[in-house]
């Protein structure tokens, strides 16, 4: 990163360099500066349009902890603001375009000619003709650049971004669990230990194995229907036989 840094301040030195106030904050509430009323007098500094909300809020901040606010004023990079440039983002902010809808102007005319579309044509306007494979690249000088010597760790990369200290964990998109079985809410069919409406439902449907096999007031009366008609058949029987002879 310190190449990085270098390299920007030679190549974009009149470039103004800001900060992310998240991170900035992040950082404040590792160093210790985070009790207290400092987050709200920190936000307010962050966000103020002026020079003297800012000021003020700073104030605030020394009046709680000296050293917080030489931690902030060690800061190179912009993270105020009411610091930043009007004229690096080109576009007018909110208060802006109410002095100029009051006015009866237009806004487009405020806007920096970089993010029209003249300007987008231009920039692809000229055609780049491609190169067919390496063969046809310039020879330099220089030594070959190799892949960096790092061992790759085992185990699946994670796509996630790991969060930081003091941020909050990433949370579910339904918190609320409903069960299948007892209809009841906070867990599910495998944590189911079996509620008044399972009980009662599960107790008057019949097991699968109970399903399958006959009841026994069933099979007692096939029993004696089966013993009736072997009677009758050989009573019937008896009486042939007698008749015939």
């Amino acid at each position: 990163m310190e190449g990085v840094e270098a390299a920007l301040h030679e190549v974009f030195p009149q470039a103004t360099r800001r900060i992310c106030s998240q991170h900035l904050y992040m950082n404040c509430k590792t160093a210790g500066y985070s009790g207290g009323a400092f987050p709200k007098l920190f936000w307010t500094a962050a966000d103020a349009y002026n020079t003297y909300v800012f000021k003020k809020a700073m104030t605030k901040i020394r009046e709680l902890d000296k050293s917080g606010v030489h931690y902030l004023e060690k800061v190179d990079e912009q993270w105020s603001r009411h610091a930043f440039d009007p004229l690096g983002t080109g576009i007018p902010c909110k208060h802006g375009l109410r002095v100029i809808y009051d006015q009866r102007l237009e806004p487009t005319n405020f806007v920096s000619p970089y993010f029209k579309g003249t300007s987008y044509k231009l920039t692809y306007s000229d055609h780049i003709h491609p190169m067919p494979d390496s063969s046809y690249w310039p020879d330099f000088a220089l030594p070959i650049i190799q892949p960096p010597s790092i061992k790759r760790s085992a185990g699946r990369p994670k796509k996630q971004r790991r969060r930081g200290r003091f941020e909050k964990k990433k949370g579910k998109r339904n918190s609320t669990l409903k069960c299948a079985k007892c209809k009841q809410v906070g867990h599910n069919t495998r944590t189911c230990k079996g509620g008044a409406t399972a009980k009662q439902r599960y107790s008057a449907a019949p097991t699968p194995s109970q399903a399958s096999q006959p009841s026994q007031a069933s099979s007692s009366k096939g029993r004696k229907r089966k013993d009736a008609a072997e009677t009758s058949t050989s009573k019937a029987a008896q009486k042939k036989t007698k008749y015939a002879q």
